[in-house]
């Protein structure tokens, strides 16, 4: 079982993680949410406004979301900050999935247990979605390299259990290796998009070209390169 933090991202004065949610799945394969922890532990618990739009942010190999074990300091927190730089994104919920574990190389497989956790950890953000009573129509799922497949693998289970689909996914540098099920073959319309202004993580990007990659009609591809 890949343990997950589901890490709540503060306001545009404080632009850091604020609430962790810890997660896991259960034998029957149900979500097991633990109790909301406070950052730092003296202020109130920050709760998910189900009225407003929603970001979940995935990262990839040897990457983090942000948890005790770092001081919850994320490796993709400049994307939370360039959404919560935009005034429409002011009161957004902007969440930082974790699943560091699960994302680290392994024995002498390295690449290949972390690429079939992509599944187990999409899951979970999918039930995590479908419990928290989040709007799909107000939700994008964003995912760099291996979170990309995440995302997907969350979008795909998210309309199994509830029958609606996400509004958006956005996969940075989606990774391919090591995948069975690729990125673009869930039946749901897919994004690959610049979404902001302000360039993440210090990093080039490419102007977007639209592509007519089924099942898409609005499939956006670039690169982005982590510095």
């Amino acid at each position: 079982m890949v343990n997950v933090n589901f890490n709540v991202w503060g306001n545009k004065d404080e632009n850091k993680i604020v609430a962790s949610i810890p997660s896991t799945l259960g034998a029957d394969g149900s979500i097991i949410l633990n109790s909301p922890l406070s950052i730092p532990s003296n202020q109130p618990i920050r709760s998910i406004d189900t009225n407003q739009k929603t970001y979940l942010i995935t990262h990839g190999f040897q990457n983090n979301g942000g948890n005790q074990g770092n001081n919850y300091a994320p490796s993709l927190s400049e994307i939370a900050k360039a959404l919560r730089s935009q005034p429409e994104n002011a009161n957004a919920n902007i969440i930082l999935v974790d699943w560091e574990e699960g994302a680290k190389p392994q024995g002498f497989r390295q690449y290949v247990i972390p690429a079939q956790n992509t599944r187990e950890v999409g899951n979970q953000i999918a039930q995590f979605l479908n419990k928290q009573g989040i709007d799909p129509n107000k939700t994008e799922l964003i995912g760099h390299s291996l979170g990309a497949q995440v995302s997907g693998f969350a979008g795909a289970k998210y309309k199994e259990l509830t029958g609606k689909e996400i509004d958006r996914i956005t996969g940075l540098d989606p990774a391919a290796f090591g995948i069975i099920t690729p990125l673009d073959s869930f039946d749901r319309q897919l994004t690959w998009k610049i979404g902001f202004s302000v360039p993440f993580v210090n990093s080039n990007v490419s102007v977007p070209a639209v592509e007519s990659a089924p099942p898409s009609d609005r499939l956006y591809q670039f690169t982005m390169k982590v510095h």
